[in-house]
């Protein structure tokens, strides 16, 4: 759609119209250079008007005397009205041109869309923005239509070293922000035993008397909060009785998220929830969720909306780890890039979105950081509209916020980081592909270079090239040392594993972390712990865990340094080693995915980015897998002995636990305390410290089919499995 803007007018009358088309100017300007007046001009490029006030979120854009005349019941309306504008304009030289024509009426789909951007010292960003950042960030989500903020309390006593002011003195800037911009606030406000009542409604009357706005609180279930159903229940409705007097429309929302130290807990909820208390206005389901969110819509009175709580930032040790439903995110990207690290997936929460949607009445997201930039906005552009496809939110996302490059060209790098976490790194050459592109747009338009959106995009190429580039230059190193220790050769196969990087990879190296001082520089990001005060190696502190050991070269170099001789080392490297027609699972080497499907909700705990992996634990002992049940079936010679070895973690168990079972073929073969009778002395000799490698040995009458199906169970804890082997016994 050909769009001229003819002359720097916008036609605004009333307050609001005006306000509106004050922030529009601000953008305009940003993009074009030019200043706009503001004024009731008949001839004007731009129109504002607020049409029959009302709460409604709804508006519409049409074309009057030659220019555009956005129209809407509120602020936020005109502000989603001109976000259009400019999520579908293309400005060159001064001038806008509309991809598409954005004449129309709209209404969004979902009642609910919004991030919780919590100020607090847990997260790798948020903590070092003061009150222009978030007002800037307010009006990036709100141009995808996000009508809700999510903020989260703190005393002084929480605050670090570097925040500017408490959790609550932000809590109030950002309560002001909202009511300028017209965006509902909400607050996250967990709740525990370690207070009565009467302290926590004081503590909430002290935190939420001062806001100039708010809309709701949230009271989580669990993660935090460790109060039975019943206590939660009564303590929120003290809370909002309260709160009530300062802000008379409060709403007041609580999580199914249940408390780790209560086995029933979920079934405690359902009771309360169909007393259908007067006080409640609607349930939340997130993450250590008490019941599915199938079975939640279905236990939860019509009465009551449900809102999603989805956690976007996270890539393991979460509700939905990366691939959350193959589970097959290579070791390698989860040793190096860890927990919260820049982790577009545009597709992956498109898919969970939709997925969802039938069962929710909107999203509030959960967020430790803008590293998860892109899924915020994948959630708000299709909570508003569903049928808006990941591509075009991406568009939509470039022509937004980098206004000077190819909207496609940068859309389709942001896809193509999604599909560097695809596979193996080591066989995925768009990795570096994808590098070379994002290169090529800095170098093409340096402007963009203090963009912190597009270095993000560059960090993370970055990032995932020099994983591979290294993973595949030990992985020839440690097979040639293998060589050299086979014939004895132990001082060889040292330096072999002693190489250096070459210049290429150094270079990189260096780009990284100048690209991380950027970052910091830019929009915050913590990104280590001694230069940027990140709270810890797991939260979103790449540049931490970006060296970790990717491949044994740094164990068997251990192993040398520790003087073991060739044949004790040798031993190391055969442990996993298996004849024809045996079994070895490695959950870090193979993944979830290869076995049988589970039953129930299983994590997956990669410890491959923890100070653990430091060479002094193999590759193939860093995911354990950690669920009440395992399942695997596999092909095996009919009528033949075998074992059947599997490697624990030990895990504490409580002293009446004596119901862990392996069953195979339908038959016991173990039934009593965790793990075994039998343990493989020889083998947990080779082990680190905390690895049990429990034995059962599978008759061959049983195995009469040439199948072994295999079911271990511990029911009242659950337990931790690294790897197995099915051999042949005697």
């Amino acid at each position: 759609m050909n769009f001229e803007i003819k002359n720097n007018i916008i036609s605004a009358k009333g307050d609001v119209a005006v306000k509106a088309a004050q922030l529009f100017a601000e953008e305009l300007k940003m993009r074009t250079g030019k200043s706009f007046e503001i004024g009731e001009e008949s001839e004007a490029s731009f129109f504002f008007e607020i049409s029959a006030p009302s709460d409604c979120e709804s508006f519409s854009i049409s074309e009057k005397c030659g220019g555009l005349l956005f129209s809407a019941h509120r602020l936020r309306g005109l502000i989603y009205a001109y976000s259009m504008f400019l999520r579908k304009a293309v400005f060159t030289d001064g001038k806008a041109e509309l991809v598409k024509d954005i004449c129309g009426e709209y209404s969004p789909e979902m009642p609910v869309r919004g991030h919780q951007i919590g100020y607090r010292d847990a997260n790798n960003t948020y903590d070092l923005w003061d009150a222009q950042q978030y007002r800037r960030y307010f009006l990036d989500i709100m141009a995808f239509g996000a009508n809700i903020y999510e903020g989260i309390p703190g005393g002084e006593d929480e605050k670090n070293s570097f925040m500017a002011m408490s959790g609550n003195e932000m809590l109030a800037v950002t309560s002001a922000i909202c009511k300028e911009l017209d965006l509902d606030m909400c607050s996250w406000h967990p709740e525990e035993k370690s207070r009565d009542d009467e302290t926590a409604v004081r503590l909430a009357v002290e935190a939420y008397s001062v806001l100039p706005k708010l809309d709701c609180l949230f009271v989580p279930g669990g993660d935090p909060g460790d109060l039975m159903p019943h206590e939660l229940f009564e303590r929120c409705r003290k809370i909002k009785e309260a709160v009530k007097k300062y802000h008379p429309n409060l709403k007041m929302w609580i999580s199914a998220q249940a408390p780790h130290e209560y086995e029933d807990w979920g079934e405690k909820f359902a009771e309360e929830i169909k007393k259908c208390p007067d006080f409640l206005e609607g349930i939340i389901f997130g993450p250590n969720h008490a019941m599915t969110l199938p079975e939640l819509r279905e236990c939860v009175p019509q009465k009551y909306p449900i809102r999603f709580y989805p956690d976007v930032t996270h890539n393991v040790r979460s509700e939905y780890p990366v691939h959350f439903e193959e589970n097959d995110w290579s070791n390698v990207f989860a040793s190096t890039l860890s927990r919260e690290s820049i982790n577009p997936r545009p597709l992956e929460y498109k898919h969970l979105h939709d997925i969802t949607k039938e069962y929710v009445c909107g999203s509030v997201s959960y967020s430790d950081g803008i590293n998860d930039d892109v899924n915020k906005i994948i959630f708000s552009a299709s909570d508003f509209d569903s049928s808006c496809t990941a591509e075009e939110a991406l568009e939509d996302y470039s022509r937004m916020y980098l206004w000077e490059i190819d909207a496609k060209n940068f859309a389709k790098c942001i896809l193509n980081l999604e599909e560097n976490w695809v596979g193996h790194p080591a066989q995925n050459e768009g990795i570096e592909k994808t590098l070379s592109a994002l290169q090529k747009i800095g170098e093409d338009t340096p402007e963009v270079n203090e963009n912190y959106r597009y270095i993000m995009c560059l960090f993370r190429a970055e990032c995932d090239a020099l994983v591979r580039r290294r993973f595949i230059f030990e992985t020839d190193l440690v097979e040639k040392a293998k060589e050299k220790i086979f014939a004895g050769d132990v001082d060889g196969a040292k330096e072999i594993l002693s190489k250096d990087f070459d210049c290429e990879y150094k270079k990189l190296r260096e780009k990284i972390d100048a690209h991380g001082a950027d970052l910091n520089r830019l929009i915050g990001m913590q990104l280590d712990v001694a230069n940027y005060f990140g709270k810890s190696w797991e939260r979103g502190c790449t540049l931490e865990t970006i060296d970790r050991p990717v491949t044994d070269r740094a164990y068997l170099l251990n192993a040398i340094e520790s003087g073991l001789d060739a044949e004790k080392i040798k031993k190391l490297i055969e442990r996993n080693c298996v004849n024809d027609g045996e079994v070895y699972f490695s959950f870090a080497l193979d993944g979830v995915n290869k076995l049988t499907p589970q039953v129930g909700e299983f994590y997956m705990d990669f410890e491959g980015d923890s100070p653990k992996n430091d060479g002094t634990v193999p590759m193939s002992l860093l995911n354990l897998y950690d669920h009440y049940s395992l399942r695997f079936d596999f092909d095996v010679e009919a009528n033949k002995n075998y074992i059947l070895e599997v490697t624990y973690f030990n895990r504490k168990f409580k002293e009446n636990a004596v119901d862990f079972c392996v069953n195979v073929n339908g038959k016991e073969l173990y039934h009593g305390v965790p793990y075994s009778e039998e343990i493989d002395e020889e083998m947990k000799a080779l082990l680190p410290a905390g690895y049990i490698p429990a034995v059962y040995k599978i008759p061959a009458e049983i195995i009469n089919d040439g199948k072994i199906s295999a079911l271990i169970e511990e029911p009242t804890r659950g337990f931790l499995v690294s790897e197995f082997r099915i051999i042949k016994g005697e």
